[in-house]
Protein backbone atom coordinates (compact mmCIF):
# COMPACT_ATOMS: atom_id res chain seq x y z
CA UNK A 1 0.00 0.00 0.00
CA UNK A 2 1.95 3.04 -1.37
CA UNK A 3 1.21 6.48 -0.11
CA UNK A 4 1.37 9.26 -2.64
CA UNK A 5 4.87 10.54 -1.95
CA UNK A 6 5.97 7.00 -2.41
CA UNK A 7 4.52 6.40 -5.99
CA UNK A 8 5.60 10.27 -6.78
CA UNK A 9 9.43 8.37 -5.76
CA UNK A 10 8.31 5.48 -7.87
CA UNK A 11 7.49 7.07 -10.51
CA UNK A 12 10.80 9.49 -10.68
CA UNK A 13 12.78 6.33 -10.25
CA UNK A 14 11.42 4.91 -13.57
CA UNK A 15 12.62 8.38 -15.00
CA UNK A 16 8.91 10.12 -14.94
CA UNK A 17 8.03 13.27 -14.18
CA UNK A 18 4.88 13.85 -12.16
CA UNK A 19 3.08 17.61 -12.71
CA UNK A 20 -0.03 19.02 -11.49
CA UNK A 21 -2.11 20.58 -13.83
CA UNK A 22 -5.46 21.59 -14.81
CA UNK A 23 -6.94 18.74 -17.26
CA UNK A 24 -10.40 18.47 -19.23
CA UNK A 25 -12.14 15.45 -19.59
CA UNK A 26 -9.60 13.11 -17.94
CA UNK A 27 -8.38 13.05 -14.21
CA UNK A 28 -4.20 12.14 -15.44
CA UNK A 29 -2.63 11.29 -18.39
CA UNK A 30 1.09 9.54 -19.28
CA UNK A 31 2.66 11.99 -22.59
CA UNK A 32 6.33 12.05 -23.50
CA UNK A 33 7.57 10.45 -20.05
CA UNK A 34 5.67 13.12 -17.73
CA UNK A 35 2.58 11.95 -16.07
CA UNK A 36 -0.23 14.91 -15.57
CA UNK A 37 -2.50 15.03 -12.76
CA UNK A 38 -5.28 17.16 -11.79
CA UNK A 39 -5.02 19.01 -9.16
CA UNK A 40 -8.22 19.39 -7.98
CA UNK A 41 -8.42 15.73 -7.00
CA UNK A 42 -8.42 14.32 -3.82
CA UNK A 43 -5.38 12.35 -2.10
CA UNK A 44 -7.40 9.44 -2.51
CA UNK A 45 -8.55 9.84 -5.96
CA UNK A 46 -4.73 11.62 -7.28
CA UNK A 47 -2.88 8.01 -5.67
CA UNK A 48 -5.57 6.15 -7.41
CA UNK A 49 -4.58 8.13 -10.82
CA UNK A 50 -1.13 7.97 -10.35
CA UNK A 51 -0.97 4.74 -10.07
CA UNK A 52 -2.66 3.95 -13.09
CA UNK A 53 -0.52 5.68 -15.32
CA UNK A 54 3.10 4.22 -13.55
CA UNK A 55 0.53 1.26 -14.65
CA UNK A 56 0.40 2.47 -18.29
CA UNK A 57 4.51 3.12 -18.42
CA UNK A 58 5.18 -0.40 -16.39
CA UNK A 59 2.97 -2.25 -18.99
CA UNK A 60 3.99 -0.33 -22.61
CA UNK A 61 0.05 0.89 -22.55
CA UNK A 62 -0.21 3.31 -25.86
CA UNK A 63 -2.10 6.34 -25.99
CA UNK A 64 -5.93 4.89 -25.08
CA UNK A 65 -7.42 8.87 -25.69
CA UNK A 66 -6.45 8.52 -29.49
CA UNK A 67 -7.46 4.94 -29.69
CA UNK A 68 -10.26 4.17 -32.17
CA UNK A 69 -10.76 0.22 -31.38
CA UNK A 70 -12.52 -0.38 -27.74
CA UNK A 71 -11.16 -3.61 -27.08
CA UNK A 72 -7.49 -2.28 -26.98
CA UNK A 73 -8.47 0.08 -24.49
CA UNK A 74 -10.62 -2.21 -22.32
CA UNK A 75 -7.31 -4.42 -22.80
CA UNK A 76 -5.08 -1.97 -22.28
CA UNK A 77 -6.55 0.29 -19.01
CA UNK A 78 -7.40 -3.22 -17.69
CA UNK A 79 -3.22 -3.69 -17.76
CA UNK A 80 -2.56 -0.79 -15.85
CA UNK A 81 -5.47 -0.94 -13.46
CA UNK A 82 -3.82 -4.15 -12.37
CA UNK A 83 -0.52 -2.71 -12.04
CA UNK A 84 -2.44 -0.21 -9.64
CA UNK A 85 -4.07 -2.83 -7.80
CA UNK A 86 -0.95 -4.23 -6.95
CA UNK A 87 0.71 -1.01 -5.90
CA UNK A 88 -2.92 0.14 -3.59
CA UNK A 89 -3.91 -2.86 -2.37
CA UNK A 90 -2.88 -6.41 -0.80
CA UNK A 91 -5.09 -8.93 -1.83
CA UNK A 92 -4.71 -11.29 1.29
CA UNK A 93 -5.36 -8.48 3.78
CA UNK A 94 -8.72 -7.54 1.45
CA UNK A 95 -9.51 -11.51 2.30
CA UNK A 96 -9.21 -11.41 5.62
CA UNK A 97 -11.34 -8.06 5.62
CA UNK A 98 -13.88 -9.38 3.60
CA UNK A 99 -14.15 -12.50 5.98
CA UNK A 100 -14.39 -10.16 9.01
CA UNK A 101 -17.82 -8.94 7.29
CA UNK A 102 -16.70 -5.51 6.17
CA UNK A 103 -18.51 -4.19 3.15
CA UNK A 104 -16.35 -3.16 0.16
CA UNK A 105 -16.87 0.73 1.35
CA UNK A 106 -15.13 -0.11 4.85
CA UNK A 107 -12.26 -2.59 2.74
CA UNK A 108 -12.07 0.52 0.41
CA UNK A 109 -11.58 2.96 3.66
CA UNK A 110 -8.63 0.71 5.19
CA UNK A 111 -6.86 1.13 1.95
CA UNK A 112 -7.11 4.63 1.52
CA UNK A 113 -8.96 4.31 -2.29
CA UNK A 114 -12.46 4.97 -3.27
CA UNK A 115 -15.56 2.86 -3.45
CA UNK A 116 -15.02 2.73 -6.94
CA UNK A 117 -11.61 1.36 -6.92
CA UNK A 118 -12.18 -1.33 -4.90
CA UNK A 119 -15.38 -1.89 -6.43
CA UNK A 120 -13.38 -2.68 -9.42
CA UNK A 121 -10.37 -4.53 -7.37
CA UNK A 122 -13.35 -6.90 -6.32
CA UNK A 123 -14.87 -7.38 -9.44
CA UNK A 124 -11.05 -8.23 -11.17
CA UNK A 125 -10.94 -10.60 -8.13
CA UNK A 126 -13.70 -12.42 -8.85
CA UNK A 127 -15.06 -11.95 -5.41
CA UNK A 128 -18.19 -11.07 -6.60
CA UNK A 129 -20.50 -11.42 -10.06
Amino acid sequence: MKTLDELIMLAEEKGLKVVETPLQSVSGILADRTIFLDPSLSNREMRCVLAEEIGHYMTGGGDTVRSKNPSNIRWTEGRAMKVAMELLLDWHKAVQLFCQGLSVADVAEHFDVPVHFMEAAVKRWGFYG
